[in-house]
């Protein structure tokens, strides 16, 4: 009898992580949050119980270096110009991080090597580079994340003095709410992401 699908123990932390926030977001009370993230841990749990799942990745269709660049240069105009929490904000964040995210899967620096890969495959395709860039960033997020929460609970149940533990939209709002740091922000934001995809992406460097 063949076992079922299951989920991969290299995948539960970051299961655990998306609960937490999920739970979190109920805490805060947003439940539009709540419900971003419920749908994202119900996604990422599917696709780790589908190892055969294939993934098709188009040659004709990796961008050039000069369509990444101007690509970014366009999305930061626009992400300095618009209200930071509106919605045109939203949706450009949004589409780089759909973009991302299947250039991640789909689109990484061994998929000239293997036009259809499975999900499966990707782990053990990953340089030790790009390894190490996963637990780093991975690493970051999740430090954010528990400052963030310990400093908002810590404030909701009374547990500190306000001010002693800042929240880091406390920190950043009051710089990110003038145009010049708005501007350094988006275009290093902008500019050290282009980098890494110029690494993880096989581009056509040669039609610049």
């Amino acid at each position: 009898m063949m076992a079922g699908p299951s989920i991969r123990l290299r995948d539960v932390p970051w299961l655990i992580v998306l609960v937490l926030v999920a739970v979190f977001q109920l805490i805060r009370g947003a439940w539009a949050d709540a419900g971003i993230f419920g749908a994202a841990l119900l996604g990422v749990s599917v696709l780790t119980t589908m190892p055969k799942q294939r993934l098709p990745v188009a040659k004709a269709n990796r961008p050039s270096v000069q369509s990444l660049s101007i690509a970014a240069v366009l999305a930061g105009i626009v992400l300095v110009v618009a209200p930071r929490h509106g919605t045109v904000t939203g949706l450009v964040v949004c589409i780089i991080g759909i973009f991302v995210g299947y250039s991640a899967l789909a689109g990484g620096p061994h998929a000239a090597m293997e036009p259809r890969r499975s999900l499966s495959s990707i782990g053990r395709a990953r340089p030790r580079a790009l390894r190490n860039a996963f637990i780093a960033w991975g690493s970051l997020i999740v430090l954010a994340g528990v400052w963030e929460a310990t400093a908002y609970l810590s404030w909701k149940w009374g547990l500190l003095v306000d001010g002693v533990m800042p929240s880091i939209s406390d920190v950043l709002d009051p710089l990110l709410d003038t145009w010049a740091w708005k501007t350094v922000f988006v275009f290093v934001w902008l500019a050290g992401g282009t980098v890494l995809m110029l690494h993880a992406l096989p581009v056509h460097r040669r039609n610049v």
